[in-house]
């Protein structure tokens, strides 16, 4: 279990992160702008469990996570993505996961699919899900997670073009394009 001030975690989560800044600032051959990542289920629960919240205020303001919903977390096997959360109500909390497909659209911006949502090991019936995504205004059981186009500053963008569950590994494919 991953924990706030867990030091192997925060270490894990700053050079996941510093990784992929790199990896997305790099000076690419644009004969060959296609490049790929892989990112570990441990690499990924550690910048969940330390970076998650504070990233998505930092991108959508104070407040913007809930404030219900902590202790996200994946699970990558088989080609298969597991995802769970803690979420609290007046009478104490849940765990809520799903499995998920992931899926990028023609604009290239990242959804999950859930697929059989449970509470714990009971499976929460499909019309109960269905209205939950309506009040939640995502739909088809999709949830936008984000864009797919980064903008640079530079004059360049980088674009997600596909990404999968691979054995026990988070796979993206980008692309970084000049940009008029």
């Amino acid at each position: 279990m991953i924990v706030q001030g867990d030091s192997i975690a925060i270490e894990t989560a700053e050079q996941l992160e510093n990784a992929l800044s790199t990896q997305l600032t790099l000076q690419r051959d644009q004969s060959q702008p296609r490049w790929a990542v892989a990112i570990t289920e441990q690499q990924a629960n550690s910048w969940l469990a330390i970076r998650l919240i504070e990233t998505v205020e930092t991108h959508l303001g104070d407040g913007a996570w809930p404030s219900n919903v902590d202790r996200v977390r994946i699970g990558l096997n088989k080609d298969q993505m597991l995802v769970g959360a803690r979420v609290k109500h007046t009478s104490g909390s849940m765990i809520l996961w799903s499995s998920v497909n992931l899926i990028v659209d023609d604009q290239g911006d990242l959804y999950a699919e859930f697929k059989k949502v449970q509470i714990g090991s009971t499976a929460v019936p499909k019309w109960v899900v269905d209205r939950l995504t309506k009040e939640y205004q995502f739909s088809n059981q999709s949830l936008k997670i984000g864009t797919g186009s980064i903008d640079l500053g530079d004059g360049r963008e980088t674009q997600l073009i596909g990404a999968q569950v691979r054995g026990d590994q988070l796979e993206l494919v980008l692309e970084t394009r000049i940009i008029d």
